[in-house]
């Protein structure tokens, strides 16, 4: 088995799916990129995380976020390409409360057409925000 541990950025916002058996897979990718000189380089993985924790972690794995996965490496080959792929074992969400805060406000300002629970009096209003296992 190969096994991986890549830190990068995730490049668009994770897509979550699922199989025919309704099994949940959460796909996004992860660019790391090497700098030499005034030249950059990035390599594109292309993560899938399956399960639970992919239906859980969907809300926090957007464009821009630092990452951390670590997990079964593969390649697939798609047009004559070759892409690098990983079976996601673990991830380790980088970067600061206030990243996710303005990550989420960005995110409500542009989905405003959508009421929040807080304004129908739903049941999450009174779930505290300090609360959140990670």
């Amino acid at each position: 088995m190969n096994n991986w541990t890549v830190a990068g950025n995730v490049g668009k916002d994770a897509v979550l799916r699922h199989t025919p058996q309704g099994d949940p897979v959460l796909n996004f990718s992860v660019g790391v990129t090497e700098r030499k000189g005034q030249e950059n380089s990035t390599l594109w993985v292309d993560c899938s995380l399956w399960g639970k924790r992919a239906e859980s972690l969907e809300q926090y794995i957007g464009k821009g976020q630092k990452v951390v996965v670590s997990g079964q490496a593969g390649m697939r080959v798609h047009e004559g390409k070759g892409y690098m792929t990983m079976r996601v074992a673990n991830v380790t969400l980088q970067g600061s409360k206030q990243d996710g805060e303005r990550r989420d406000t960005a995110q409500r300002n542009s989905q405003s057409h959508a009421p929040t629970p807080e304004q129908h009096g739903g049941a999450g209003s009174d779930f505290p925000e300090d609360s959140i296992p990670f």
